[in-house]
């Protein structure tokens, strides 16, 4: 004992009085005193423990994803309060959750900051719905790396850190066609179609634009995405369709269909 040489051990989470007894007697008596040690053992708050997946996830552009495999553990308290934050997007919580955290205790919800607080049971529940976490990207974020973090408190000084890794994968999305500033489809007899075109692509920068069916007036489309035709006629008065189709080079073909309309004057 003088040499410190007796060690005493806790059991994981005991706390208050304990003691044990040893006997103090000299080597050559049969008998000696009962001494009895009692000690006071302190509570220690010990911190929380989150458990997150370890592998990348993986979430398309414009699209909206769980985030599945968050849990919280902590031995000493069952009320915790968790902060769920990433660098870009938006964080939803679902509230309905069977056993779960209601909206009273979910924070800032649909940000990109949401703070749940209860016991771990309640928080747990929603952690591991199906739907409990969803995170929706930036609106333009696409090709780039998001970092989920994950902040657990729970008495006065524990707190545990993780974070989590997300993708936005790039999707190739169908181009798009349109007439530049809604310009007016409708000339009078006597003018001439001059028509540009906007084509539109998330990865090529010049999808490719052709004229499908059109009116024996109508030129064919200008390297310049420009419907062009020849002075119209009485003959041309009515109304005419232009079928168009713009490719963006990788398997995403789009129709077009204009109307355009040649209005009467009289002679």
């Amino acid at each position: 004992i003088v040499d410190g040489n007796l060690i005493y051990q806790t059991l994981s989470n005991d706390a208050g009085d304990d003691s044990f007894k040893f006997l103090v007697k000299e080597n050559d008596k049969s008998s000696g005193n009962e001494v009895t040690l009692t000690l006071d053992v302190t509570a220690v708050d010990d911190q929380p423990v989150n458990t997150v997946p370890s592998a990348t996830i993986q979430i398309d552009e414009k699209s909206t994803d769980a985030i599945l495999g968050i849990s919280i553990s902590d031995s000493d308290t069952g009320i915790v309060e968790v902060t769920l934050g990433v660098n870009s997007g938006t964080l939803s919580i679902k509230t309905d959750v069977s056993g779960g955290l209601s909206a009273s205790n979910i924070s800032q919800n649909d940000t990109n900051t949401v703070v749940l607080s209860g016991t771990k049971s309640a928080v747990n529940a929603t952690l591991a719905h199906a739907q409990g976490v969803q995170f929706t990207p930036a609106s333009d974020d696409a090709d780039i790396a998001v970092t989920l973090t994950v902040t657990t408190t729970s008495g006065e000084s524990g707190v545990d850190q993780d974070t989590i890794s997300i993708f936005v994968n790039d999707v190739d999305e169908p181009p798009t066609l349109s007439v530049v500033n809604d310009a007016s489809l409708t000339i009078q007899q006597g003018e001439a179609l001059d028509i540009s075109l906007l084509a539109q692509d998330d990865i090529d920068s010049s999808p490719n634009v052709t004229i499908t069916e059109k009116p024996n007036w109508v030129n064919v489309i200008s390297s310049s995405d420009k419907i062009t035709s020849a002075v119209t006629t009485n003959s041309e008065v009515g109304s005419h369709t232009i079928k168009l189709t713009v490719d963006d080079g990788a398997s995403n073909i789009v129709a077009k269909i204009l109307t355009v309309i040649v209005e009467n004057v009289n002679d």
